[in-house]
């Protein structure tokens, strides 16, 4: 499988980094980050971007976890051992399905510092971090994206990191895509 999404052409992608887990325990075996996104003009709008996937989830279809709004996110995508996702309360969420049929399950998260970095006790004001997560399930196999948008920058850059996150796409390897197979054909065609 292959998964991707895209990025605005004007921003710059920094700090790429792969990881394989042997540990055939763990629940990510393969896991992609990014450090940050730069806007030429706003500054840093991300401040991490996260793909993982995960062998033999525990459902065939994203859909079995019910209605995205119901979804304990932070546990069904096996992000619990991460403080700040399990203390992300969900602002949205949304059902989506890609040209190829495909379902995914697009959330919107906003953390809090933790309490002990609080100074007030009624708690902090502004987030530490907020996610526009996006899953699915392909062949067995769990695929998250997870955008931490930069809290400074929300306002600026908000609805482009929202598309960011619906161009997310977990597809075959093996097929290409419809709109280069198209062409293919009709240069065949043109040849001939």
């Amino acid at each position: 499988m292959q998964a991707s999404f895209e990025v605005s052409s004007l921003w710059s992608v920094i700090g790429k980094q792969e990881t394989k887990s042997n540990d055939t325990n763990s629940v990510k075996s393969h896991e992609a980050s990014w450090s940050s996104i730069i806007d030429p003009v706003n500054g840093k709008v991300v401040q991490g971007v996260y793909l993982f996937h995960s062998p033999k989830y525990a459902t065939a279809s994203i859909e079995n976890l019910g209605k995205p709004e119901n979804v304990s996110v932070a546990k069904a995508l096996g992000l619990d051992n991460d403080d700040t996702y399990r203390r992300a309360d969900m602002l949205g969420s949304a059902r989506r399905v890609a040209k190829d049929g495909q379902v995914y399950y697009d959330w919107e998260m906003v953390a809090s510092p933790p309490p002990k970095d609080c100074p007030s006790a009624v708690g902090c004001l502004y987030p530490d971090h907020i996610y526009l997560m996006s899953a699915t399930v392909r062949g067995g196999d769990l695929y998250v994206l997870s955008v931490d948008a930069f809290p400074e920058n929300w306002r600026q850059a908000g609805n482009s990191l929202r598309r960011l996150r619906g161009s997310f796409e977990v597809r075959p390897e093996d097929i290409a895509p419809l709109e280069s197979k198209v062409e293919t054909e009709a240069t065949d065609a043109e040849v001939a």
